[in-house]
C-alpha cells in the first residue's frame, strides 16, 4: 500500500476492491473489469474517482449520506465505523445477502498469528466469540505476526492504529 500521502482514490480502492467480486456476481462489471480493478489495487495504480463511483456506486451513496468530503479521513471513517453499521442494519444489498457474506463484508480489526505463503492467519472478535481465518497478504505484504490489521473479505487492508 502506498504511504500516508496516498490519494483518496487509492485509499478507497484498497477497501472497495474486495467488493468488486460481488459487483461482478451481480452482473454490473465484466470479468475484464474485475481484473483491471484487482490489478490496480495490487499494483498501486490509481483509478479515477469517476470510475470508482460508477463501479462502487453503493458505497459512494452511503458515504455521501454522511459527508460530501472526498478525502482519506472521510473514507476511513466510512469503512472503519459506518460500513459495519449498515451491514448490521441490513441496508441495501445486505438485506438480501446471506449471513456469511454479511460477516465477510464487515471491516474488522484482527491480529496476525501466523503467515503461510501468501496468507496471514488472523484472529478477531466476532459477534459470537473469537474467529480465526486466513486473509491474503497481497494488499499488505509487509505485516508481521502480532500486528493488528484491518481486514475486509479475504484481504488484510492496512495496519490498525
Amino acid at each position: 500500500m502506498k504511504n500516508e500521502n496516498q490519494s483518496p482514490e487509492d485509499y478507497f480502492l484498497k477497501y472497495a476492491m474486495p467488493c468488486a467480486f460481488l459487483v461482478r456476481e451481480l452482473g454490473e462489471i465484466s470479468d475484464n473489469e474485475l481484473k483491471e480493478i484487482e490489478t490496480a489495487a495490487f499494483e498501486d495504480k490509481t483509478v479515477s474517482k469517476e470510475r470508482l463511483k460508477k463501479i462502487f456506486y453503493r458505497a459512494f451513496e452511503k458515504m455521501e449520506k454522511h459527508s460530501k468530503d472526498w478525502d482519506v479521513p472521510t473514507i476511513k471513517k466510512y469503512f472503519h465505523e459506518l460500513h459495519n453499521i449498515e451491514i448490521d442494519n441490513k441496508e441495501g444489498y445486505y438485506a438480501s445477502c446471506d449471513e456469511m457474506n454479511r460477516e465477510l463484508s464487515k471491516v474488522r480489526v484482527a491480529e496476525i498469528i501466523d503467515k503461510k505463503d501468501q496468507t496471514y492467519v488472523i484472529v478477531y472478535q466476532g459477534e459470537d466469540g473469537e474467529k480465526k481465518r486466513n486473509v491474503f497478504t497481497k494488499l499488505l505484504p509487509n505485516a508481521k505476526i502480532g500486528d493488528k490489521v484491518y481486514i475486509h473479505f479475504f484481504f488484510a487492508i492496512e495496519k490498525a492504529d
